[in-house]
């Protein structure tokens, strides 16, 4: 690795113990930034997917106790990503329309039915159970993601 990306992995990582504001001063910043964003997306992603899984019910239409903790791993995914768009100056309105677009997306893929919802955890279950598992692989994946 690079010293760049040894520079840009501390960077990273400090976003994680401490509140940083990035600004887009020079092209190390905005590559950060960029980074942050795409991880951020991703966790959007994943708190829509962790979300449509914990509206589970049973067969009488009563929510399924297991399924509770879904839901909460889904606000703390969202929240996490609230904390680092704000660190990058992502606006409110970017992280609803990422929301917005990935609920739709996710919604037309099981035809709005839940009796699809393996089509669901085929795509999305292994990714998303890595992203809360090992946030920081896969920031170094996007650090590492070719961005030419």
């Amino acid at each position: 690795m690079s010293v760049k990306k040894v520079a840009l992995a501390v960077m990273i990582a400090s976003l994680f113990s401490i509140n940083t504001t990035f600004s887009a001063s020079n092209d190390d910043t905005l590559l950060g930034r960029m980074i942050v964003a795409d991880f951020v997306h991703e966790m959007v992603q994943c708190s829509v997917f962790y979300s449509i899984l914990g509206q589970g019910k049973d067969a009488e239409g009563n929510s399924v106790q297991s399924l509770t903790k879904f839901q909460g791993l889904s606000e703390r995914l969202i929240l996490r990503a609230a904390d680092l768009s704000k660190d990058i100056e992502m606006k409110n309105e970017s992280l609803i329309a990422i929301m917005e677009r990935e609920r739709t997306q996710m919604a037309e893929k099981i035809n709005y039915d839940a009796v699809n919802i393996s089509i669901l955890m085929k795509e999305y279950g292994n990714h998303c159970k890595s992203v809360v598992e090992n946030p920081t692989d896969r920031m170094i994946y996007w650090m590492n993601k070719d961005r030419s």
